[in-house]
């Protein structure tokens, strides 16, 4: 059974990319525009792991972040955050990792493989 991916990002295109990516990790992928959407679909249903852009629509991914620490801390491990934000860099976030963007494809793939079998990210973490 493979496992779901949650891709939480407002920009179609990289949706569709990030997408076809995890793929050919053998991952399902669904994906949302919105924070509200994200936090929807986690508190509903469950995934293996989420990539989540902080800025989005109608709830930031800090939003959804904190949101996560209150109702589902169990998920913060699984949450890969994809960000040009610089405030990311400088403050801790409890997440599995945290991918620059514009990423490198090698770059992202290594993060994915790390985290979906288990392990952190080499940017992100607490």
């Amino acid at each position: 059974m493979s496992k779901r991916v949650l891709i939480c990002e407002d920009d179609g295109s990289i949706r569709l990319l990030l997408s076809k990516l995890l793929t050919r990790h053998g991952l399902l992928a669904d994906s949302v525009g919105t924070g509200a959407e994200a936090v929807e679909r986690l508190l509903r249903e469950p995934y293996d792991l989420i990539l989540l852009d902080l800025i989005i629509p109608e709830m930031s991914g800090y939003d959804v972040l904190d949101l996560l620490r209150r109702e589902r801390p169990d998920l913060l491990d699984r949450v890969v955050v994809m960000t040009a934000q610089q405030r990311a860099f400088r403050e801790p976030l409890p997440v599995a990792a945290i991918i620059r963007k514009p990423f490198e494809l090698a770059e992202f793939d290594g993060v994915i493989e790390r985290v979906s079998n288990g392990g952190r990210g080499a940017e992100g973490g607490m």
